[in-house]
Order: C-alpha cells, then structure tokens, then sequence
C-alpha cells in the first residue's frame, strides 16, 4: 500500500466520519445558542459556556495554525538562504 493510497483509506475511514459528527455537533450547538438567545438567554446557560468555548477553541486553532506556519516559513527561508550561500561561497572559492 502506498503512501497516498494510505493517507485515501484513513481519510475515507476514519477523519471524514469524525469531522460529520463534529460538524453536527457544532450546527446543533450554534442552533441551541440561537434558540436561547431568542428566549432571554437565561435558559440554558450550559449552551452559552460551550458556544463561547467553541469559538475560542477555533479562534485559539487557527492561531496556532497560523503561528505553526509563521515558524514553518522562516525554517524554509533560513535553509534556502543557507543552500545560496553554501553555493555562492563554493563559486566565489579560490581552491
């Protein structure tokens, strides 16, 4: 079994079924916010607490995303600026 082909059946199999459950999990969620906000807000106050902390889950998800490519970036522009100047000292070298 290849690489991809590896990466098709875990997909297929096991994240793409996680992710419909959460995705159900989170239109349920956001529509019980709704609901409760619509009839004062003070109903289900345990619906309030995991809204607001689904969305700083996700808000504090993409930050770390954005942080890990941030870091991911200049690892990548330091190890080409290493190969440029590893090949620039070999062409300007007198031996």
């Amino acid at each position: 079994m290849s690489l991809v082909e590896w990466i098709a059946y875990y997909y297929v199999n096991d994240v793409l079924p996680i992710a419909r459950a959460l995705g159900v999990v989170v239109v349920v969620v956001i529509l019980l916010q709704i609901v409760n906000l619509m009839s004062g807000g003070d109903k289900f106050p345990m619906i309030g607490k995991i809204f607001n902390l689904g969305a700083k889950l996700i808000i504090l998800t993409f930050a770390m995303l954005g942080r890990s490519l941030l870091v991911l970036g200049k690892m990548l522009l330091k190890i080409i600026n290493v190969l440029i100047d590893t090949v620039r000292d070999f062409f300007t070298s007198k031996i």
